[in-house]
């Protein structure tokens, strides 16, 4: 094949190229690590994923880092990861809405979640349908936290639903 010219099995979109045995174990010890909450160094990357050790890891890891395909895969895997952490935040607060014994810290995460499900206690904050809210404490404290910051404002006058109430 002629110079500069490109063969039919290369992809035009080097984004899209698929990743190697080392790519992708690079990628997912990336990823887990973050996930984690630790820092690996560009040696330490290198190493766990078979480059080798010292300089040599460093240097290859580095230049495998930034291969468009590698980045995209490491994007890729955030996004996903972000997803899943997002749905295990919003199921935390939920928890916490329900079962904490701190009515302050029920109060909060009730907040948290109405703000996550667009309600909030602005005019033409929510834009959804109308909707009926019960919020049960269980202390005489929570109407004193309910009054000084509230909520929401009413959005319907509908009865409240039975089996949203905590017992």
């Amino acid at each position: 094949m002629p110079r500069g010219q490109r063969s039919d099995a290369t992809p035009a979109d080097p984004a899209n190229r698929p990743l190697t045995e080392r790519q992708r174990r690079l990628v997912e010890i990336a990823l887990q690590a973050a996930s984690d909450g630790r820092l690996l160094s560009r040696r330490q990357l290198g190493e766990a994923s078979g480059f080798g050790s010292g300089d040599v890891a460093r240097v290859q890891a580095s230049r495998t880092l930034g291969l468009p395909h590698v980045r995209a895969a490491i994007v890729a895997g955030v996004r996903e990861q972000a997803q899943t952490d997002a749905a295990d935040s919003y199921a935390t607060l939920r928890f916490i809405a329900r079962k904490a014994r701190s009515t302050r810290d029920r109060l909060g995460a009730a907040r948290e979640v109405l703000s996550i499900a667009g309600v909030t206690g602005s005019e033409g904050g929510y834009t959804g349908p109308p909707v009926a809210l019960q919020i049960v404490f269980r202390s005489p404290d929570a109407a004193a936290l309910l009054q000084a910051a509230p909520v929401v404002h009413a959005v319907t006058q509908r009865p409240a639903v039975p089996h949203m109430a905590e017992e």
